[in-house]
């Protein structure tokens, strides 16, 4: 079906599903890497000293420069109410994101198929 300006619509939406399809596994690629270069350094140090070392999420954002918000502590701040999120293991809230990131091009992949154009 070809809109206005003479573009095939599904062919459009079969390349932007493509494209985002391979940005997702690209992100989820790297992603996975983080998490499992933190799990390595934590297994090292525990091997290595006998004690773990939990890597939170704040400590994580420390390293890349970026803090936590500075909002007070009050019952209804957003610091106070996602204050649980930054002591979670930043291995895992990667895996997670990654898994979210899979999700996605698994999404893109089906829109991608549906939108394509039948071969003769």
């Amino acid at each position: 079906m070809r809109s206005r300006i003479g573009w095939n619509t599904s062919v459009s939406i079969s390349r932007i599903a493509a494209f985002v399809r391979l940005m997702a596994v690209f992100s989820a690629t790297w992603t996975s890497l983080m998490g499992l270069l933190i799990l390595y350094w934590q297994l090292r140090s525990w091997i290595l000293t006998g004690d773990w070392s939990p890597f939170s999420v704040s400590e994580a954002l420390e390293l890349t420069g970026l803090t936590e918000p500075a909002v007070g502590m009050k019952a209804n701040s957003l610091h106070r109410q996602f204050a649980w999120f930054f002591d979670l293991p930043a291995s895992g809230v990667l895996f997670a994101i990654a898994a979210i990131l899979i999700a996605l091009a698994i999404l893109a992949t089906s829109i991608e198929t549906q939108f394509s154009e039948p071969e003769d």
